[in-house]
């Protein structure tokens, strides 16, 4: 590791930073820069460029920068200078300044997080976490690097894509008009149907040829970055107000350009493509998803723990940091309003533990909410204690709004020692049937007989289980019963009862209508049961009369419960002092609720209150 000889001078005011004067210098010279405090709130504030980039590997050795700090003759000191102190930055970094630096007279003003702040004073790193609104919002440009291009130059190709797209949308127009809308509304001076400056025709060719073509592995090169995975970079882009500029090398795209592209892209993608391929587009996708949530109308209308919240639930397990405390702090530039403060226990604080970092935040979000919905972000994969503790990792969806509604249906606390954390909760029942399904049994039977093996096991549940507790048990079996005939005309009405069995999981496209061979039918149905099942699946039906399924390992006597604000049912089980979390199934006509099901749902709830440990 390459060690510093730079001293930073302190940030004496709120309103204050420090931006990079990159010196001018040829491809392979040392980089020599000029850091200035500047004040934000200064009518003077000189134009500079906001950098938006991925650190990188920290295994790769790190490149020498020669730092030195402003005054008013800095243009006349010498790259020899004893002022020139050494300071390591990443290989990453390094490729971006060294495709930026002027080689002509002029330097360039940049704000690049990694030198701008001192990233060895934690308070300092709190502090300006706190400006990234404003600092993103001034910055004259945002410039996003992706790194050196592979194979070809493929941002070239975007503008062509995003023209060809407008002329061949297909029944892909809405999506293509979304991202022209977003486009516009990011750089409205930018007009992506300008064909003018990209006169030339898109090489795009055959579809099925793409993986043969240097455009397919240029295009798939890009899409692969890490940058679309990285969490701050949501906030960066979110907030600029100025333009914002991919670049690649020497090629640079508006990243509306490079959205657009991809929506092209997937109307012409198809099970021919490489999978791979169709992943990293919709990846991008997912990106472009979740920066114009945070533009909807309303969003800023709401609380502020809400706002917390859903910006948490949307963005944990899909974008990344390399510190826990980034999963909140990388957000805050994004819910805070204009000038809102935030509470005393969201002010970044580097120095918290992990384990006080993520106790400090729930506890935050369930006192300021009054409800336990953090359990909507519980990770199954998460080894915390408590077990309910989220750790914002695992992808999941946003809990029912609005939050204040939920209020009403539930009494929640966090004890302040073992933050046992006790709740109201609707109560299902235990576990009366656990029955394994695996993906590996339907390589036997035909669909046909898988069918009427799955219809055994639920006649036989609810025939010897035939008590005062299954009043219902006729009209839930007449919803699960799947037909046994599988004749092509039935076909439709077997593919809406299949829907109707798995909840909320709508039939995939690879579902094709009725085929004139009935062996295809059933492999469709097959292969679409066999991904849905995975390794295993457990059907499961409580002592309530329930009936649904769960990819976790429940047993017997497990007990269901639905908590407020939640989208599923969580599985617990029982211990000395309370309940552990298992996991979440899916109940038979609670699984595709909105928001007024679910709280007419809560209205005839039976209500218990129990510890989570």
């Amino acid at each position: 590791m390459m060690a510093s000889d730079f001293e930073y001078k302190p940030i004496e005011h709120p309103s204050q930073i420090r931006i990079m004067y990159l010196l001018p210098g040829d491809s392979n010279d040392i980089f020599h820069c000029i850091l200035r405090h500047v004040d934000l709130e200064d009518s003077k504030l000189p134009w500079f460029d906001a950098l938006s980039y991925v650190w990188g590997d920290p295994y790769i050795p790190n490149q020498p920068m020669r730092l030195s700090h402003y005054n008013h003759e800095f243009i006349n000191i010498s790259k020899s200078s004893h002022l020139f102190k050494e300071k390591p930055i990443t290989a990453s970094l390094a490729s971006a300044l060294r495709n930026w630096r002027n080689n002509d007279n002029i330097a360039r003003a940049l704000w690049v997080d990694a030198v701008c702040i001192n990233q060895n004073d934690l308070a300092e790193r709190g502090r300006e976490v706190l400006k990234m609104c404003k600092i993103y919002s001034q910055a004259k440009r945002v410039l996003v690097w992706l790194g050196l291009p592979h194979e070809l130059a493929a941002l070239g190709l975007l503008p062509e894509f995003a023209h060809n797209a407008g002329e061949r949308a297909g029944s892909y127009a809405i999506e293509v008009e979304a991202g022209i809308k977003w486009t516009e509304r990011l750089a409205p001076s930018y007009n992506v149907l300008d064909v003018d400056k990209h006169p030339q025709n898109l090489p795009i060719g055959d579809r099925n040829l793409w993986p043969n073509t240097s455009e397919f592995r240029g295009l798939l090169w890009l899409y692969q970055s890490p940058w679309f995975e990285r969490i701050w970079v949501l906030q960066e882009v979110v907030l600029a107000t100025g333009s914002i500029l991919v670049c690649c090398g020497r090629s640079t795209a508006h990243i509306g350009v490079l959205i657009y592209a991809a929506f092209y892209i997937r109307k012409m993608i198809d099970t021919t493509t490489s999978l791979l391929f169709r992943v990293q587009v919709m990846r991008v996708l997912s990106f472009h998803d979740r920066m114009v949530a945070f533009k909807k109308p309303g969003f800023y209308q709401r609380p502020l723990p809400e706002r917390l919240l859903i910006a948490l639930c949307q963005t944990g397990g899909f974008l990344k940091a390399t510190v826990d405390h980034d999963q909140l702090y990388g957000l805050l530039g994004i819910v805070l309003k204009a000038d809102e403060e935030a509470d005393s226990a969201l002010i970044p604080n580097y120095k918290k533990t992990r384990q006080n970092f993520l106790g400090d935040l729930a506890r935050y979000l369930i006192e300021a909410t009054g409800t336990a919905a953090v359990l909507q972000a519980w990770d199954k994969d998460s080894r915390e204690s408590p077990c309910w503790l989220p750790t914002w990792k695992a992808t999941t969806q946003t809990p029912y709004l609005p939050l204040e509604r939920t209020k009403k249906y539930t009494q929640v606390r966090l004890s302040n020692i073992q933050n046992h954390l006790h709740v109201n909760a609707s109560a299902f029942g235990k576990l009366m049937m656990v029955h394994t399904l695996s993906a590996e049994a339907l390589d036997k039977p035909s669909a046909r007989e898988f069918l009427q093996k799955l219809e055994g096991v639920i006649t036989k549940y609810f025939e010897s289980n035939a008590n005062g507790d299954f009043i219902s048990s006729d009209i839930v079996l007449g919803s699960l019963i799947l037909l046994r005939k599988t004749t092509i005309g039935q076909l439709e009405e077997y593919k809406e009862r299949y829907r109707i069995f798995l909840g909320h999981r709508a039939w995939p496209g690879a579902i094709k209508y009725p085929s004139k061979d009935q062996a295809e039918d059933d492999e469709a149905i097959l292969a679409y049961i066999r991904g849905f099942i995975g390794v295993q699946i457990k059907i499961i039906a409580t002592s309530k009369g329930h009936f649904g399924f769960t990819w976790n390992d429940v047993n017997i006597d497990d007990v269901v419960y639905w908590i407020p604000g939640c989208r599923q049912p969580l599985v617990l089980r029982s211990c000395e002092l309370g309940y552990t979390i298992v996991g979440r199934c899916d109940l038979h006509g609670y699984s595709s609720l909105d928001e007024d099901g679910h709280f007419a749902m809560l209205e005839k709830g039976e209500w218990e209150n129990i510890t989570i440990i």
